[in-house]
């Protein structure tokens, strides 16, 4: 056995063929950006692999859907591998719920440096460096539901063990890993599930693609010991960064005052940005649930106010909508737990997402609550005043779910 410190990059869910999805209100110097990003992202992953000198590349799945990204997906992956094949730099992938990759079909055209996981079952490769055995690699690719036992991942040698694979598992399962180092994709956040004796983590998406996947993505950065001791490190890849700023607007005097707080906040981003570009969403939390009268209007008008500001700034810093949310704060909890308030909540959340994408908002409650005209004025609302309104309805069905006023009589 060969007692050398060496270095892996782990890193997972390219989605090659999934362009950002933050709306159409972006300036045309940004659009080719958006296009292009799980691209620029994606090469920074190889980027990194290069400068870290890494003795390998583990990519545990969702690179590409090829059957949509076409073929410059295909072309940019044999470049990117055989820039490490020149290097003498392996890589090993796990194919995911997308790539729908399977060895037969595919390892004829990867360079030599690439091995592809089997579907069929767990693989065992045994990494040299300067043919001396370093490192096993314990993989298995992804077919459609059909993943990989996490317990079945395990290693033939005494060798440090890296297990790769993709998907979602119970705590209760990933307890049961059998490798020193699990490489694991399927989540777009980083996660460091295990840190003890042996590892676990999610390397997360080189690439956000949604204000739902806001702050830095990147990839992991292993580092084992000559005593086969983990290190583990981020850093950032992403080329355009989704993020979300918020103030209390219930603290502030007025909307002046609230104006200034955005702008001290876009202020801090321009500061810290690290040479990315980034979109912003801007919310107003009103925790008195006393938004000014007309408060898209305000809130429109704050955003083109903020545009002229900072939408000429470089490295960009791009506010993409500004939002006055009325009522009081409810816990993210309430609406992830198991009971009646938890589906009242989503049930609320879900109405709020389909309204804004353009279903009839009269299609999606019962019949008998059309009667009093509520739900057709609801539907006449512009976004940000229906926003609102279906906030304080969460806000109230909450507090009588929980027996509190949550809600000010008086507002």
């Amino acid at each position: 056995m060969q007692d050398d410190a060496f270095r892996f990059i782990h890193a997972s869910d390219f989605h090659l063929e999934e362009p950002l999805c933050v709306g159409d209100d972006v300036p045309d110097a940004l659009s080719d950006l958006l296009l292009d990003a799980p691209y620029h992202a994606a090469e920074q992953v190889f980027e990194t692999t290069l400068a870290e000198r890494a003795d390998f590349l583990v990519l545990a799945g969702d690179i590409v859907d090829f059957r949509t990204a076409g073929p410059r997906a295909a072309t940019f992956l044999i470049e990117q591998f055989r820039r490490l094949q020149q290097r003498g730099i392996a890589v090993y992938w796990a194919g995911g719920r997308v790539d729908r990759v399977s060895r037969g079909d595919w390892q004829d055209f990867l360079p030599e440096n690439v091995h592809l996981f089997d579907c069929d079952g767990v693989e065992c490769i045994v990494h040299d460096r300067n043919n001396q055995p370093l490192v096993e690699i314990v993989g298995r690719s992804r077919r459609g539901k059909n993943k990989a036992k996490i317990r079945e991942l395990k290693p033939e040698h005494t060798l440090f063990s890296v297990g790769v694979a993709h998907g979602r598992w119970p705590a209760s399962e990933v307890a049961k890993q059998q490798v020193d180092y699990l490489a694991l994709g399927g989540e777009h956040a980083h996660m460091l599930l295990t840190e003890e004796a042996r590892s676990a983590a999610y390397s997360g998406t080189p690439q956000g693609r949604s204000f739902e996947e806001t702050g830095p993505h990147g990839c992991t950065i292993v580092d084992v010991s000559a005593a086969q001791s983990t290190s583990i490190r981020r850093v950032s890849t992403d080329a355009v960064r989704c993020v979300t700023v918020a103030v209390d607007g219930a603290a502030a005097r007025d909307s002046r005052a609230v104006s200034g707080a955005l702008e001290a906040h876009l202020d801090d981003l321009t500061e810290s940005a690290d040479g990315v570009d980034q979109l912003v969403t801007c919310r107003i939390d009103d925790t008195s649930a006393r938004a000014p009268s007309g408060g898209a209007r305000v809130a429109a008008e704050m955003l083109e106010a903020l545009r002229k500001k900072f939408g000429s700034r470089s490295p960009a810093v791009w506010p993409v909508a500004v939002s006055w949310n009325s009522g009081p704060h409810l816990p993210a909890s309430w609406f992830d737990e198991q009971s009646i308030r938890g589906e009242f909540l989503r049930a609320v959340r879900e109405v709020e997402r389909q309204s804004e994408n353009g279903p009839d908002v009269q299609t999606l409650v019962p019949q008998w609550c059309e009667s009093d005209g509520t739900v057709s004025g609801l539907a006449l609302m512009d976004d940000g005043d229906r926003s609102g309104a279906l906030r304080r309805v969460a806000s109230m069905g909450a507090g009588l779910l929980s027996g509190q006023d949550l809600i000010d009589d008086d507002a």
